[in-house]
């Protein structure tokens, strides 16, 4: 995987032991946007609650990912700012 890309875990919102990783090339940024980049983030159980009540608490919108059918499911973590696009960072 090259620094340059970008890497997300997905899960089928109908079927969530379904899952898939896609990398893809990372695009510019945008005024006031940041990158972090990721240190170490873990899944647990609570992630799982998200992921089961993704639409009835709407979780799925947080973090919509291109295709309906596939999620993102929220994770705590922590991470260094790499680039930024935002005047207080």
């Amino acid at each position: 995987m090259n620094t340059a890309d970008t890497t997300e875990l997905l899960v089928r919102k109908d079927h969530l032991p379904t899952t898939t990783v896609r990398t893809s090339p990372m695009g510019p940024l945008a005024e006031g946007q940041v990158r972090v980049g990721i240190e170490r983030f873990a899944l647990t159980s609570n992630n799982i609650t998200y992921a089961a009540m993704g639409d009835a608490m709407q979780y799925w919108r947080f973090f919509p990912a291109q295709d309906w059918a596939w999620g993102r499911i929220p994770v705590w973590g922590f991470g260094t700012v790499q680039e930024s696009h935002h005047p207080l960072l």
